[in-house]
């Protein structure tokens, strides 16, 4: 599928591209490289990441509901504000990740 002037499709090297505000849902994206890519505010509902690598990626505001993200590499993402409910992330990379509020674990020391 054609998004943006971008060939989106399992495997593509997207590293960089601009995907904003798009809709996705439900796309088989395993395995796509959007490294440094810009998929802020996108409609990603159900859509396939198992294998992608999302490092550096901003994904302020994604609504990736439902989305499967097994082993998919996050490292130093911005999923500020994302919708992350019933998304799987079994295996996900998220070192350095800026996560929503909600998946932020804290330790306190006493």
């Amino acid at each position: 599928m054609i998004v943006n002037g971008y060939d989106v499709y399992p495997g593509a090297s997207l590293a960089g591209s601009i995907l904003s505000n798009v809709d996705l849902k439900g796309a088989d994206l395993s395995g796509v490289d959007f490294t440094g890519a810009d998929l802020s505010n996108a409609y990603m509902s159900g859509v396939n990441l198992t294998d992608a690598n999302l490092t550096e990626a901003k994904l302020i505001g994604t609504y990736l509901y439902g989305a499967n993200l097994t082993r998919a590499n996050l490292r130093g993402a911005n999923l500020k504000n994302a919708n992350l409910k019933n998304a799987n992330m079994h295996g996900a990379i998220l070192l350095d990740a800026n996560l929503p509020y909600e998946y932020r674990k804290f330790s306190y020391r006493k």
